[in-house]
């Protein structure tokens, strides 16, 4: 720990807000927590849209970054199609798409297990402690999701979903 304050990385699929959808309120809550110690550097990977960091947001990160996914090209090397969907549009370097600011850091929160592969190539996180938030069982999320497009008669997004 260096400074005042311990430094914390936190790597979330979707903005976190006090409003919205649970993912969203989920990340909120551990910012809201986290903010009250640390100082918080939020990084974003836009894998479910843009939403611009919030005048809320602000006031807690002392930094915040929005990344935007990658375009998998057609065809995927067979490591790469191997992995679950959300992961195949994580940038595929994950130090050269996001400016990690002040590292080394503290502490890391990384949103959702599909997450993890951003941090393959960041620097500075390895010595830190790492929180995983798994907040669902992905699988499980994956089949409903699956049954769901089946049943509204979307094949393709039913395999998808199955194969993730």
């Amino acid at each position: 720990m260096t400074g005042l304050r311990p430094r914390l990385l936190f790597l979330a699929p979707v903005m976190p807000a006090s409003t919205g959808n649970g993912l969203a309120m989920r990340g909120w809550s551990f910012l809201e927590a986290y903010g009250r110690g640390h100082d918080i550097h939020l990084v974003v990977v836009e894998l479910f849209g843009h939403v611009p960091v919030s005048g809320e947001v602000r006031r807690l990160c002392r930094r915040g970054e929005l990344v935007a996914p990658a375009r998998p090209p057609w065809r995927l090397s067979p490591a790469r199609a191997a992995l679950p969907s959300p992961c195949r549009r994580l940038p595929r370097r994950g130090a050269a798409a996001i400016a990690t600011g002040p590292g080394p850091w503290d502490a890391v929160h990384v949103q959702r297990l599909y997450m993890t592969p951003v941090l393959d190539d960041l620097a500075g996180w390895r010595d830190a402690p790492l929180v995983l938030d798994l907040d669902e069982i992905d699988s499980l999320s994956f089949a409903r999701l699956a049954e769901l497009h089946a049943r509204r008669g979307e094949p393709w997004r039913a395999w998808s979903h199955r194969r993730d």
